[in-house]
C-alpha cells in the first residue's frame, strides 16, 4: 500500500456506521457547510460472498445480508475544515448514530473511559450497543471489531464514554445485547 500522506490525512474524517444506502450527494450535503470537500471514498464494505470484491459491493450496492452499514472518508479542503466536522460526531442519520472522528485519531481513545466487549454476536450492530449502553451516560462512539476480508464482526469491540463514572455504570450491567 501506499505511504501515508500526512497532509492529507488531516484533512480526512473518518465517519463510521453510516446506513448502507448512504450515498456520496447525501455526505456532500451534510458535510458541506464545514467547508470545500475534495474527496469522498466508503471503506468496510461487507460483501454478499468472496467473489465480489469490496469496490463492487459498494458500485452495485450488494453487501451481505448481516450488515447493515459501511464507513467513510472525508478529506477536505482544508484542516480546520475536518476539525469542526468533528461536530457532526454521534449525529443522526436514517436512524444510525455516526461515528465522526479525525482520521488520524480514529484509533486514539482514552482507555479510562472505555470498557470492551467481548462474547458479542457476530451479527451485532454498532446501534444495538448503544441502546443496551445509552443510559449508563454520554457514549462518545461505538467500535465493532470487523473481519478485514468479509466485513463482519469479529464478536469484540469497545464503548467509549464522555465520562470515567459511566465506564463504573456500564461495568454494572449484566446481559447480552440484542
Amino acid at each position: 500500500s501506499k505511504p501515508l500522506d500526512i497532509e492529507k490525512e488531516k484533512r480526512t474524517i473518518f465517519i463510521g456506521n453510516l446506513p448502507l444506502n448512504t450515498k456520496e450527494k447525501t455526505l456532500k450535503k451534510l458535510f458541506a457547510e464545514y467547508g470545500t470537500i475534495e474527496a469522498i471514498r466508503f471503506r468496510s464494505a461487507a460483501r454478499p460472498d468472496l467473489k465480489t470484491s469490496k469496490k463492487a459491493a459498494v458500485i452495485k450496492q450488494q453487501f451481505h445480508e448481516e450488515r447493515k452499514n459501511i464507513n467513510a472518508y472525508i478529506r477536505f479542503a482544508s484542516i480546520e475544515s475536518a476539525k469542526n466536522s468533528c461536530a457532526m460526531n454521534n449525529s443522526e442519520i436514517e436512524g444510525n448514530n455516526m461515528r465522526v472522528d479525525l482520521a488520524l485519531n480514529s484509533h486514539k481513545h482514552d482507555q479510562n473511559k472505555a470498557i470492551f466487549l467481548g462474547n458479542l454476536d457476530f451479527k451485532t450492530h454498532e446501534d444495538d450497543v448503544r441502546q443496551a449502553f445509552q443510559n449508563c451516560g454520554t457514549i462518545e462512539s461505538v467500535r465493532l471489531v470487523r473481519d478485514a476480508d468479509t466485513g463482519i464482526g469479529k464478536g469484540f469491540g469497545y464503548v467509549n464514554f464522555a465520562s470515567k463514572d459511566s465506564v463504573e455504570t456500564a461495568l454494572t450491567l449484566e446481559g447480552s445485547i440484542e
